[in-house]
């Protein structure tokens, strides 16, 4: 019965409040092969291997802050309850936060057009960051014919004559 009162004197004098901002973070988990890890070399019960930003940071930077703004707006007005689950927001200040919690809005979703609007360009820049990224680390990609040249060069065939199954070898014995 006590706590039936407690509830009703919560419920008269504020609400139970929380913020959330979803949004694509443009991140991906990484996979062993993004680390040039076989699968079975990387036990995932043991190693968590984290996540490959598909944008750079600053390309969602307007974003998280605005999210950062909406928390700390709620974290200034209210107070923990039930051990943080939720905060208590006393009705004096409701209208106060309610319409800063809106502007926020506002801004979140003209921030959200911006990014969308150049969402093409943001992606064709870190489609050619990853690409240097990537030479940097393995060399630049070599074509199919490089590739079976290369091949040629360290098969043993090729150090002692032709292959005998190669093209070279049937022309030779014609």
């Amino acid at each position: 019965m006590g706590d039936n009162r407690l509830l009703d004197a919560l419920t008269c004098h504020g609400v139970l409040a929380s913020v959330s901002v979803l949004y694509w973070r443009a991140r991906k988990k990484l996979s062993p092969a993004d680390l040039g890890l076989s699968d079975d070399k990387a036990n995932r019960r043991l190693i968590s291997l984290g996540h490959k930003r598909l944008l750079p940071k600053e390309r969602l930077a307007g974003l998280a802050l605005i999210e950062s703004r909406a928390h700390a707006l709620l974290e200034a007005n209210t107070f923990p309850f039930l051990n943080g689950i939720a905060r208590y927001r006393p009705n004096e200040r409701l209208a106060e936060v309610d319409a800063a919690l809106a502007d926020l809005q506002r801004q979140f979703e003209t921030e959200q057009r911006e990014f969308l609007r150049s969402y093409g360009a943001y992606r064709a820049e870190a489609l050619d960051e990853w690409r240097i990224a990537l030479v940097a680390q393995n060399g630049p990609r070599k074509t199919p014919k490089a590739r079976k040249a290369e091949q040629r060069a360290i098969l043993p065939g090729d150090r002692c004559g032709p292959h005998p199954r190669s093209d070279r070898a049937q022309r030779s014995r014609r």
